[in-house]
């Protein structure tokens, strides 16, 4: 029964693949969407809000697309999202078939970040690896993500060696996209994890390297964190000093240190040793207050250290039963978190060889039988699919020549009254001479205003141009202004000055308008000549 349910599930899943495997279409309100949720968050949420309003029935492509940005916008806002592994799992599956690689790559990007927020990192890093191989070359902003979370992973994991390299690729795909906020982060993480190699001469390099970056960026934060860690690297090679310097540049204010811990930490060693007790009392205070467990554990052993000469009895007696607690708490803590590691490889090795064994049985028992039935029909789908492809495409392309010869046969019989009066009503409009104005100043600029100005003249003068232009190309934005001064009689030079390109952009604009209309190869002149006869 079992090898009659998998063989059934072989054979769905593999027509799935190729069904699914042909490219889906997705709105390009919802890409518009995506593109402006990854610089805002705020505006990109509201507009997905305003597109799944006003579409209340997407399409299944439309609505998982929907889904996985909406999954995207949590994350970004920082939001909990502990709670999505089902739907996670619904989008990766999707996506895996979907036939777009770089939307499969935030699935699986989003599947990580899912997965490590309920604290299964071996499965986060999976999919981080997953979402690596599938991400397009030039994706630089989502590159840097993947390997930004993949280093938490290793960090996490102690991988030091593996943590760094990721990181390095990191700051290459942040520095490609020009996103300096992820910048000074890598350049900190790479400081730290330099530091934690004991490489304390690159340590210090990209420290001083993210001063520098912080401080043209007006980044209060990032400049103390930079600080401290030049602090910490002093500490360790013996220079005091400056040490004392970089502590006095982050502790006059640490409002805005969400974790005071390491600050506190290193400016009482560095105050200690100056024997400075006013400030290491005051720094001390702070730490009780505010510091983690470990910060507290080193407050008191710090003040315990003051109170082993004290006659004191009663007040070292205090602080050695706190210190007991804080100690016994960080064991727990640390064995918690060790037994959860532990766990988390277990369960992911034994995972891995579950999968394994079954991926080894089901395919010996059924892989030859499933593939010879889906190849057989999948072999006949194809033929007819591909038939009928090419008969669309060349009634569409037959539909579309018919038109022009009708176009063109239409503008041939006009009477020479009537296109010098269309051509004179051209001339004779205010945007026209705008527009010659520019020319003869080689100013070569056109605000919106104008360009909207050029549109309701050219539909003026000749009626259905877009509604023609449009049977024949759906046009670019860009596209649409080269056909418009096309259509007004502009030189191809001065055409690209307007689009602020060169002449032989223009030309291949063109020339690729043509193929795309008429799925061949032709002359700008003959996309032209169809501008033309519209």
């Amino acid at each position: 029964m079992k090898r009659k349910q998998f063989f059934i599930s072989a054979i769905i899943t593999l027509l799935l693949a190729l069904f699914a495997g042909c490219k889906q279409s997705f709105s390009p309100a919802l890409r518009k969407a995506d593109q402006v949720l990854s610089a805002d968050t705020e505006k990109g949420s509201e507009m997905l809000d305003s597109i799944c309003q006003a579409e209340p029935n997407m399409s299944v492509a439309n609505q998982k697309y929907c889904q996985l940005l909406r999954l995207k916008a949590s994350d970004k806002a920082y939001c909990p999202i502990t709670n999505q592994k089902l739907l996670i799992d619904s989008l990766v599956s999707y996506f895996e078939h979907a036939g777009e690689d770089n939307l499969l790559a935030e699935a699986y990007f989003y599947a990580g970040r899912v997965y490590y927020e309920i604290g299964d990192k071996p499965e986060a890093l999976k999919f981080y690896q997953k979402a690596s191989e599938k991400v397009a070359k030039d994706n630089y902003a989502l590159q840097g993500d993947i390997y930004c979370q993949m280093a938490n992973v290793y960090s996490y994991t102690d991988l030091s060696k593996e943590a760094l390299a990721v990181l390095h690729l990191a700051y290459k795909a942040d520095s490609l996209s020009g996103n300096t906020r992820n910048m000074l982060y890598d350049i900190r993480d790479i400081g730290e994890a330099y530091n934690s190699s004991n490489n304390l001469v690159s340590a210090k390099s990209y420290m001083q390297k993210g001063i520098i970056l912080a401080t043209a960026l007006q980044d209060t934060f990032m400049v103390k964190c930079f600080h401290h860690g030049l602090a910490y690297i002093c500490i360790r090679t013996g220079n005091w000093n400056d040490a004392l310097s970089h502590v006095k540049s982050y502790i006059h204010d640490m409002t805005e240190i969400p974790d005071k811990t390491g600050m506190l930490v290193t400016a009482i060693k560095v105050y200690s040793h100056f024997k400075n007790q006013p400030l290491v009392d005051s720094c001390q205070k702070v730490l009780y207050k505010e510091g983690n467990l470990f910060g507290r554990k080193f407050a008191l052993e710090n003040e315990l250290l003051s109170y082993t000469n004290s006659s004191n009895n009663q007040k070292l007696s205090s602080l050695i039963r706190a210190y007991k607690y804080q100690t016994d708490s960080i064991i727990k803590e640390n064995n918690a978190n060790a037994t959860k590691k532990a766990e988390q490889l277990y369960n992911y090795e034994l995972k891995e060889k579950e999968n394994e064994y079954l991926h080894s049985y089901n395919t010996i028992q059924s892989v030859a039988l499933a593939m010879t039935v889906i190849i057989a029909f999948l072999a006949i789908l194809y033929f007819y699919m591909k038939k009928k492809n090419i008969q669309q495409k060349e009634k569409i392309l037959q539909l579309k020549l018919d038109k022009y010869e009708n176009l063109k046969a239409k503008a041939e019989i006009k009477p020479e009254a009537e296109l010098s009066h269309e051509h004179q009503s051209i001339i004779e409009s205010e945007i026209f001479k705008i527009i010659m104005a520019e020319i003869d100043k080689e100013h070569y600029r056109l605000s919106e205003k104008h360009w909207d100005e050029l549109k309701q003249i050219v539909n003026h003068t000749y009626p259905n141009f877009d509604k023609n232009l449009y049977s024949f190309l759906e046009a670019s934005p860009q596209e649409y202004r080269i056909c418009l001064l096309v259509k007004i009689g502009i030189s191809p030079t001065n055409i690209a000055h307007f689009m602020n390109v060169t002449k032989e952009a223009i030309t291949a604009s063109r020339r690729r308008m043509y193929t795309k209309a008429f799925n061949k190869k032709g002359k700008p002149s003959d996309w032209d000549k169809i501008i033309i006869s519209l």
